[in-house]
């Protein structure tokens, strides 16, 4: 089951304020109350005791930006927290560990530099992942499943493939799959560093950056319920809105790691994003910890 002990215990373990000196206001990844910005639920929705519940105990953080919102609050329901929790258990997925993830899903393409794929290279990529990951389980997957598993991929299809060329690429795929693996935030980072180090000379570019960040987003917009402008107003939910939002959110975090670090050569390797991650970058974007599962979907 999730961690619902975790949603009980937010002020104590996870309440992290984001301060943004340049956005004037404060940031908050909330599971136990709704965030203070939140606007009023409208009379309809009060009047429904379960949605207002769901509500009320939905994960929400926010994602702040340098457009004219100045950011946006993203909800993710228990449900959808419920329903990422069977896919990385029942599949077994959340037995393996990142970098052999990101093997299986960049098989077919490991010796292109910049490799994408098809809507069927994805597909066998998924099929790969997902056999090895069901190879050792004591029954198949039942059909329930099975159909959850089947529409959460092509939803990532979507999310991740390029509305020009309907590819996607195979980096910024397994970064995001990342994710979903096995591992402490500090082990998925460092391998995400190594992936997105296609030099392999330890320094990694902020566009690089930006696309580790964009990857991250798309995972949790993926499961997410609603998001709204920063203070309540509603947003569009089509494609182009969640892309938007998507990259906003990404320019602005990325834009905090290098104007903080400043690096001379306009790369950073893992150790600098780390020791700024420690000292205080984690203000920045403290929806990061979601990278570890256990603190929001596996059970301690």
């Amino acid at each position: 089951m999730p961690n619902t002990s975790f949603f009980c215990t937010l002020e104590q373990d996870f309440k992290l304020l984001e301060s943004s000196p340049t956005q004037g206001h404060a940031q908050t990844i909330n599971y136990a109350d709704p965030a203070p910005i939140a606007a009023q639920p409208p009379p309809a929705a009060a009047a429904n005791p379960s949605k207002a519940a769901e509500s009320h105990n939905a994960l929400k953080f926010n994602l702040l930006t340098h457009d004219q919102f100045g950011g946006y609050m993203i909800s993710i329901n228990p449900n959808q927290v419920q329903l990422l929790h069977r896919i990385v258990t029942q599949t077994g997925l959340y037995q393996y560990d990142g970098p052999t993830v990101s093997r299986l899903v960049l098989y077919d393409s490991k010796s292109r530099r910049h490799p994408t794929m098809t809507k069927k290279a994805f597909q066998a990529a998924m099929k790969r992942v997902f056999d090895h990951t069901t190879s050792n389980l004591a029954a198949p997957l039942s059909s329930s499943i099975q159909q959850e598993l089947t529409a959460f991929t092509d939803k990532l299809f979507t999310m991740f493939a390029n509305p020009k060329t309907n590819k996607v690429n195979g980096v910024a795929l397994a970064c995001g799959f990342t994710v979903l693996c096995n591992g402490r935030k500090s082990d998925k980072l460092e391998h995400i560093f190594e992936l997105l180090d296609e030099d392999k000379d330890t320094w990694v570019s902020q566009d690089e950056i930006a696309k580790f960040i964009q990857s991250f987003l798309i995972m949790l917009m993926s499961v997410s319920s609603s998001f709204t402008h920063l203070y309540g107003g509603a947003c569009s939910n089509d494609s182009a809105a969640i892309t938007q939002t998507i990259d906003a959110g990404s320019d602005w975090a990325t834009s905090q790691v290098f104007d903080a670090l400043k690096p001379k050569n306009g790369s950073i390797c893992f150790d600098d994003f780390a020791d700024w991650y420690t000292k205080g970058g984690y203000q920045s974007m403290p929806w990061l910890e979601l990278l570890d599962l256990r603190k929001w979907v596996i059970s301690a």
